[in-house]
């Protein structure tokens, strides 16, 4: 909810409309990517140091959007009638 609701004033005050500031907040939240450590097994270890890949054997990153259920930003609808 702060994510969207801070993207969404962030984008009226740049000048979009209510309408395309939320489209875009929702948007946002949705393609929203971290990065997370990821743990290999003991044989996929043994395979990347095989391989040579021993820096990325230790740590290996992966990139995840943890908000791209409609759960997290659908649920926003924008009641106004006035422009």
């Amino acid at each position: 909810t702060q994510m969207l609701m801070t993207q969404f004033y962030v984008n009226l005050i740049a000048g979009m409309n209510k309408y395309e500031a939320l489209r875009e907040a929702q948007r946002y939240v949705r393609e929203y990517e971290i990065e997370v450590k990821e743990s290999l097994t003991p044989s996929q270890k043994r395979k990347e140091e095989k391989a040579g890949r021993i820096a990325e054997a230790s740590q290996r990153f992966r990139k995840i959007c943890p908000y791209k259920h409609p759960k997290d930003w659908a649920a926003f609808i924008l009641l106004d009638g006035i422009d």
